[in-house]
């Protein structure tokens, strides 16, 4: 079963998109902002950051097995699919199922976009000579297939009857691209592999988690204490968090039991506490919890 999840709420801005997003191609590495092989994290952090531009998503997944299927971020409003692999959580593929929506490029050359068709003959012509295409009798398709981006053609249902198309026939026909993958690789159609992760995109620490009491980050030679230390320790230690979530309503809080009732006049009812979710994403640390005590310091404790 596949959800689709609308963050159109946290994304949406009043300002108009402008017309025709431009973004460099860059065959087997990126599309504009997108990398093949960044986190999702990454890839959503600067979607909310460049809100005007990216301000509907919607979200892909497999509820009943999240590992059987891609993760994909759609943005129709720009014609383009972004599929993660369910494990990595990285960018496998991008996959552009409108090319007019977007003013791509290749080599500075337009290669698609509301005034410029992405016609055979003309992507033919900016990406350069290739192997001859192949096509898919079933989908009636011909894919014209570059070193990391594949081109998808329609073909009539006379020319899909045929197992192979010569070059001059398509060129006669000039069929309009209906989409374009951008991937790792020599063809889309083979398995698909994901770039190697850069040393300086890799986290590895020991962390030492001590029941009740704590975690110590050893390479840091630091420690975080339980309702000890407070929100500003924390970010001392492990810089700003990647996203920050606030929970104001909590089922669970009165089963709760006060930290401290004597001497605390000055202190607002328990209900009134709030619990802040600190996610670092790059270290894979998804959340640590604080809740806050609305005292004159007002202080968050882990």
């Amino acid at each position: 079963k596949e959800i689709r999840t609308n963050m159109a709420a946290a994304m949406e801005r009043p300002t108009a998109l402008p017309p025709g997003v431009s973004m460099e191609l860059l065959p087997g590495k990126a599309l504009g902002p997108f990398n093949l092989g960044s986190p999702i994290s990454n890839v959503i952090a600067y979607m909310r950051k460049r809100g005007m531009e990216y301000r509907r998503i919607q979200v892909q997944f497999n509820t009943s097995n999240p590992y059987r299927m891609d993760i994909g971020l759609v943005l129709s409003h720009l014609g383009l699919r972004l599929r993660f692999c369910s494990y990595s959580q990285r960018l496998k593929i991008i996959d552009v199922f409108q090319p007019m929506k977007i003013r791509m490029s290749y080599d500075s050359r337009p290669l698609s976009g509301p005034d410029t068709t992405p016609t055979f003959s003309l992507v033919s012509r900016v990406l350069g000579p290739t192997f001859p295409g192949r096509n898919n009798t079933r989908k009636r398709m011909h894919m014209l297939q570059y070193p990391g981006v594949c081109a998808l053609f329609p073909l009539k249902k006379a020319s899909s009857q045929r197992a192979e198309m010569t070059r001059e026939s398509l060129e006669q026909a000039d069929p309009v691209a209906e989409r374009f993958f951008v991937h790792v690789g020599k063809s889309c159609a083979e398995r698909l592999q994901l770039p190697p992760l850069e040393t300086s995109c890799l986290y590895f620490e020991t962390v030492v988690v001590r029941i009740n009491t704590g975690i110590r980050f050893a390479k840091r030679k630091r420690s975080l204490l339980f309702q000890r230390h407070t929100l500003q320790h924390v970010m001392s230690i492990l810089g700003m968090p990647d996203q920050v979530y606030v929970k104001d309503t909590d089922s669970m809080r009165i089963h709760r039991s006060p930290l401290s009732t004597k001497g605390d006049k000055g202190c607002f009812p328990l209900q009134d506490s709030r619990d802040y979710f600190l996610n670092y994403f790059q270290m894979g640390v998804r959340a640590l919890r604080f809740f806050l005590l609305l005292k004159k310091k007002k202080n968050r404790k882990l």
